[in-house]
C-alpha cells in the first residue's frame, strides 16, 4: 500500500509537535487549528509557510516529494539530532492495540508496553508508524523495513 499524501502534509506531521519551540516565527492559535484539522483531515499544508517555519528543516530537504519528506525526518533528522537530544528523534514503532478515540482524536493506539497515545492519523494493529514527539506517521511496512531495518528484522 502506498502512501499518497502530499510532502507537506508529512512534513507538517513531523514539524507540528515542535511549533512554538522550533520555529522563530509565531504561530496563533488558529492556525495551529488549521494545522490540526489537515492532519486529521487531510489536505496540503502551506509549502510557502512551512519554509518560513522550519528553513533549517526544509534546507536539508531533497524536495518535497513524500519519500524525500521521510528519508530527511527518518535518517538526515536522526543524524543531525543524534544522541544529545533523543527525546527529539523520530522513532518506529508497530501497533500492539487500538482502542476507540477521545477529545477528537482519529484513534488511540498502544505500541510495545507504553499506554494508549493518541493519533491524528487512523491505525491499525500491526500498522508500522514513526513518532516524532507524540505526533505518529504511518509508513508501509517496505518504508519501515528501509528506515528502521534493527527493529523490522
Amino acid at each position: 500500500m502506498e502512501n499518497k499524501e502530499s510532502g507537506e502534509l508529512i512534513f507538517l506531521r513531523y514539524v507540528f509537535p515542535v511549533i512554538g519551540y522550533c520555529n522563530k516565527l509565531p504561530v496563533d492559535a488558529r492556525e495551529i487549528l488549521e494545522f490540526e484539522k489537515m492532519m486529521k483531515e487531510g489536505g496540503i499544508p502551506s509549502r510557502k509557510r512551512l519554509e518560513e517555519l522550519f528553513p533549517k528543516a526544509v534546507m536539508h530537504l531533497k524536495s518535497w516529494e513524500p519519500e524525500d519528506v521521510r528519508d530527511y525526518w527518518c535518517i538526515e533528522h536522526n543524524k543531525i539530532v543524534g544522541d544529545e537530544n533523543p527525546f527529539c528523534k523520530v522513532y518506529g514503532f508497530s501497533v500492539v492495540d487500538v482502542k476507540e478515540p477521545q477529545n477528537g482524536e482519529v484513534c488511540r493506539a498502544r505500541f510495545g508496553a507504553r499506554e494508549y497515545h493518541p493519533s491524528y492519523i487512523e491505525l491499525k494493529k500491526g500498522d508500522f508508524f514513526t513518532l516524532h514527539r507524540s505526533v505518529a506517521e504511518k509508513l508501509t511496512p517496505e518504508q519501515f523495513e528501509k528506515y528502521f531495518p534493527e527493529i523490522a528484522a
